[in-house]
């Protein structure tokens, strides 16, 4: 199998050029004959060449431009998609701080109005002197102690 790379453009070119010489250099003719035929095919041949060439680069240039603008359209439009995410990344940033405030406010609220019944509670407990008492409140070990003592009959 052949592995080709290219379109045997150049291959085809070397072969004619090759097979003209041979051909020159084989036939029945003077050498300053022989050699002007081969100064003139060679000349032809080269010209051939550089028109090829210049066919190539036109079309080596036409297609980096068009490659280059698909990929300078192509970046543009990735552009576009990354900032409008990014747009949307910071609109989703700027809710969620505005529920954080909303939440932080609320539990601010909520602290105040506990500190707030809690010392309600303290004022409410406090009787004698600014001494808490509580209606419920245990009564106090050694107090409770004597008074065992004192209901127990003696022996």
């Amino acid at each position: 199998m052949c592995d080709k790379k290219g379109s045997g453009v150049g291959s085809f070119i070397v072969g004619a050029v090759v097979g003209a010489a041979a051909g020159l250099l084989l036939a029945p003719k003077s050498g300053a004959e022989t050699r002007a035929i081969i100064r003139e095919k060679t000349q032809e041949y080269l010209d051939s060449a550089d028109g090829l060439y210049e066919t190539g680069r036109d079309k080596a240039v036409e297609l980096y431009s068009t490659a280059s603008g698909k990929a300078g359209d192509a970046g543009d439009a990735l552009k576009e998609k990354i900032d409008a995410a990014r747009a949307k990344l910071g609109e989703t940033v700027t809710a969620a701080g505005d529920k954080t405030q909303a939440g932080l406010q609320q539990a601010k609220a909520a602290v105040a109005e506990a500190k707030a019944a809690v010392s309600d509670k303290v004022s409410a407990l406090k009787g004698d002197g600014g001494t808490p008492v509580a209606e419920d409140a245990p009564a106090d070990d050694a107090a409770a102690a004597a008074d065992d003592d004192a209901a127990a009959p003696a022996a």
